[in-house]
């Protein structure tokens, strides 16, 4: 119960101590994006993880094309690093002929995601789920969400460019611009393509008032388990 307790403390501490959770501008990836073609999805956005417990996330590599040598890690595992300066390919995701490859899982706390891309490109940088810039400071992620089922290749991803796009789902597309190619910054978001996918629980940018929900819930019931001990 000590642990239900810390973990409604936790989620209250986010959602009051993280403003700029919903800090995050919708919109599309560049019609040249050679891994997943025009996705509608966000930019400068956090995600969370709201679950009742630890659950475990997938991971999963879509694809890339980048010169400099780019990575992923969650939960301070690394996947990479990758770099193809011809191009992987288009996703079978996205009508392609290139299968997603499972990486790894990792068990997962509910809360902040902890993931975070790095690059070899100008002498090396990063950038986390907590702290993703706009477009055009680089280097930044581009994110997608959905809903899928058990298999990865049920995941449909938004491709109607309308400005409406899910805030929530259990399988989350995460694409990096480094910074590099022929313009800086290339903004197109093929860098390198990686999905995460949750077996429980939802992946969310999330509003302010249901983190503190979800902490206050956690609480009461700790607090309830405590009195009927008592």
């Amino acid at each position: 119960m000590k642990k239900l307790l810390l973990a409604g403390a936790a989620a209250l501490g986010l959602a009051l101590g993280a403003p700029g959770a919903q800090a995050a501008a919708i919109g599309a990836t560049a019609s040249n994006n050679s891994v997943i073609g025009v996705v509608e999805g966000w930019f400068g956005s956090s995600w969370f993880l709201i679950a009742g417990a630890a659950t475990t996330i997938d991971v999963y590599h879509l694809g890339v094309e980048a010169g400099a040598s780019n990575s992923f890690s969650l939960n301070a595992t690394t996947f990479g690093p990758y770099s193809n300066n011809a191009g992987s390919g288009l996703s079978s995701l996205f009508g392609g002929s290139v299968a997603p490859q499972l990486v790894g899982n990792s068990l997962t706390l509910p809360g902040l995601l902890s993931f975070a891309f790095s690059t070899s490109f100008g002498g090396g940088a990063s950038v986390t789920n907590a702290s993703n810039p706009l477009p055009p400071n680089t280097p930044n992620f581009f994110a997608s969400v959905t809903t899928c089922g058990a298999n990865i290749a049920s995941c449909v991803f938004d491709t109607t460019i309308d400005g409406i796009t899910p805030d929530v789902g259990n399988t989350l597309l995460l694409a990096l611009d480094d910074g590099g190619g022929g313009r800086v910054p290339d903004d197109n978001h093929d860098d390198l393509v990686m999905v995460i996918k949750i077996n429980n629980g939802q992946i969310r940018i999330p509003e302010p008032a249901s983190m503190a929900m979800l902490g206050m819930g956690l609480l009461g019931l700790g607090f309830a388990a405590r009195r009927r001990r008592g």
